[in-house]
């Protein structure tokens, strides 16, 4: 199972960095120097509970972060600038926004005068928020499909599977920068404790929806590895957060 270091940048660790299953050997010195660096080397699966972790104040993950010279969310201080004047007949604008990583972006690249939010187009999708994924576009022969990576930040990809085949295998797998690819798991849409690496399952008649958590940088492929009397089809949609 992939790990990922959810913490601030330090000694040469980037914040999320994805390790294929255990923790390299040339980290050792800089563990032995801040022991709290284990507390953010989480499974890929525990990311999204260890960044709520990190967000709130009194937890040993949000402790491990500031320790580490991490800004945690949860932990800003007060502004003593005063706030601006708003023109009483026309709409608040927000002033920033913060992502679910504690960082902040300019409202003025994202808000119209009226709040509503503007997004910007590139290739026919946005590169922020959510865009289209195809992993396996109806497809009659076994294949490793077409990979999505997550360029744009971590994001959250709900894919389903359909097809007119009577019986499929698909493969759920993730890859690093390395472009190796190693098995993950995914959950299911509307069964949340349902979990699995791989399916066997999804049709037309009756779809099969699950969804997982790709690290900025990594890629995510659904393969198949057997496809039976007919087509496979594995498409949805991702957020970027």
């Amino acid at each position: 199972m992939p790990i990922i270091y959810v913490g601030p940048n330090i000694g040469g660790l980037n914040s999320n960095a994805v390790f294929s299953g255990e923790i390299p050997s040339s980290l050792a010195p800089l563990l032995t120097k801040y022991p709290q660096i284990e507390l953010l080397l989480v499974q890929i699966e525990d990311a999204a509970a260890a960044y709520i972790a990190i967000s709130t104040p009194g937890t040993p993950e949000h402790e491990a972060y500031r320790s580490l010279g991490g800004s945690a969310p949860g932990n800003e201080q007060p502004s003593t600038t005063p706030p601006p004047t708003v023109d009483p007949l026309s709409k608040a604008v927000p002033s920033r926004q913060r992502r679910t990583n504690g960082t902040y972006v300019n409202a003025a690249d994202g808000y119209n005068d009226d709040g509503s939010l503007n997004v910007r187009v590139l290739n026919g999708s946005s590169d922020t928020g959510v865009i289209d994924v195809t992993l396996q576009n109806d497809v009659s022969a076994i294949g490793n499909g077409t990979p999505f990576t997550a360029t744009a930040g971590n994001a959250t990809l709900r894919f389903t599977i359909r097809g007119t085949s009577t019986s499929r295998t698909v493969l759920f797998e993730l890859a690093d920068e390395s472009g190796v690819y190693i098995t993950c798991t995914a959950f299911g849409v509307t069964d949340p404790t349902k979990m699995a690496s791989q399916s066997s399952g999804g049709s037309n008649s009756a779809p099969e929806s699950w969804t997982v958590d790709v690290p900025a940088g990594c890629s995510f492929r659904a393969r198949s590895t057997a496809l039976v009397g007919g087509t496979l089809a594995i498409k949805g949609k991702a957020v970027i957060r």
